[in-house]
């Protein structure tokens, strides 16, 4: 992928089924799926978070996010357009504590 593809939305295009779209955390968080690209020839695997380190090179930094999140649903429609838009906003809530 070129550098002015990465700026096309159509090069994120992708059909996500909506059974594959985690509706909570796993038990065992080492065990969530981890989606893995190789920058050298674009290929994609699936692997588990547990495999991490095997994907860390020296001097890789790994940023840990550990906010708190609530899902929120926005629906809307366009002005002047026939469709109707679905939102999904996740936002940090920093005065909920667990």
């Amino acid at each position: 992928m070129s550098n002015t593809d990465l700026l096309k939305r159509s090069s994120y295009g992708y059909e996500l089924p909506g059974e594959l779209i985690a509706q909570t955390p796993s038990e065992k968080r080492d065990m969530s799926r981890l989606l893995v690209l190789r920058r050298s020839d674009g290929e994609t695997g699936d692997f588990l978070f547990r495999d991490i380190e095997g994907f860390l090179e020296p001097g890789d930094c790994l940023v840990i996010n550990d906010t708190k999140v609530i899902p929120a649903r926005l629906y809307g429609r366009s002005e002047g357009l026939f469709s109707m838009t679905k939102n999904i906003s996740i936002h940090s809530k920093p005065e909920y504590s667990s």
